[in-house]
């Protein structure tokens, strides 16, 4: 099978923190949630996020990734790109906006 990816996906697998907006063109229903989830692997243009809070596609979240050796994430905004359930949670396609 031939690989649709455009970008090499790295593995990195570690916790990483999230807050949700409202989806493209909608309102918010909940201000201010804050999510934790584990990146699965990761590219140049986003990362595949493993979670068992409820995200929506569209919506633009902000996730804050770990940098290894350093104490502090590094903040970024991401699209909610796809969304399918997994082991009683769900995994998610994030692409970076910022």
């Amino acid at each position: 099978m031939k690989e649709r990816r455009q970008y090499t996906r790295l593995d990195f697998t570690d916790d990483v923190t999230f807050e949700s907006s409202s989806s493209f063109g909608v309102v918010a229903t909940e201000s201010g949630f804050t999510g934790l989830g584990k990146a699965a692997d990761v590219s140049e243009t986003g990362l595949c996020l493993v979670t068992r809070d409820a995200i929506k596609e569209d919506q633009i979240i902000k996730v804050n990734l770990p940098l290894p050796g350093v104490p502090v994430q590094a903040p970024t905004l991401a699209m909610v790109r796809w969304v399918v359930p997994d082991e009683g949670g769900y995994k998610a396609g994030l692409m970076f906006v910022l």
